[in-house]
Parts: structure tokens; C-alpha cells; sequence
């Protein structure tokens, strides 16, 4: 069963990877927060389809602050004969929070600004 839930705040663990699909692109990556019990940090297994993983593929790098909304569900896998549960989103909508300053270059392209030519914004 899966439950719709956002994360407000969380990080990416690492580079996400491109798999080319027969229908779509699929972006594949984890996150990580801190619960509101702020015991230990949580990871997320996350999935991205079509635009949104094009959207991730641009623009989302290792460490980069992200929100997520999507379809969270538990599964697991088996270790040394111990089942280990994980936590899993089949994600619909990401947004970055922060820019650094060594990514000026996707700033700019994300908030372009024209002028025209003449001084004016429109």
C-alpha cells in the first residue's frame, strides 16, 4: 500500500542515474532527512519519471537540498539472512531549495532574465 507524502527538507545521497526507458526516462536517487524525533537520519529509495526525471537529471546533484512529493511504500531485502526494510517513493514532483554559487550557470538558466534589448523586464 502506498501513502502520498511530502518531505519538505533532504538531501541528495548521491549523483542521481539515468536509465533509458522505452517509453520515458527514469531517474533513480536517494535522499535523506532527520524525522521530527530527530533521532538518526532516514534514507529514501526515489524513482522519477518523463519530465520529472529530466528535471532531475538537470538539476539536482549530490548534497543538494531538495523537497519531494510522491508515492512513499515500504519494501525489503534480505542480507546475511535478515530481512531490511526500506522506504521507497515513486516520485511526481521534486523542487530544488538552495543554489550554490558553483551552479551560477543552472542558476541562470532556471531564472532567465530578459530585457528585450531596451532596459525593460517584459
Amino acid at each position: 500500500m502506498a501513502a502520498i507524502i511530502a518531505i519538505s527538507k533532504a538531501n541528495l545521497g548521491a549523483d542521481p542515474k539515468m536509465i533509458d526507458g522505452k517509453f520515458s526516462r527514469m531517474a533513480s536517487f536517494s535522499v535523506a532527512f532527520k524525522p521530527i524525533s530527530g533521532q538518526t537520519t532516514t534514507w529514501v529509495r526515489c524513482t522519477a519519471f518523463g519530465k520529472t526525471a529530466e528535471y532531475v537529471e538537470k538539476w539536482c546533484r549530490k548534497g543538494d537540498r531538495v523537497s519531494v512529493a510522491g508515492d512513499f511504500y515500504q519494501s525489503s531485502y534480505t542480507r546475511d539472512g535478515q530481512e531490511i526494510p526500506v522506504l521507497e517513493c515513486k516520485v511526481f514532483q521534486i523542487e530544488k531549495l538552495d543554489f550554490k554559487p558553483d551552479n551560477q550557470d543552472r542558476i541562470d538558466e532556471l531564472n532567465p532574465t530578459s530585457d528585450n534589448g531596451q532596459g525593460q523586464p517584459f
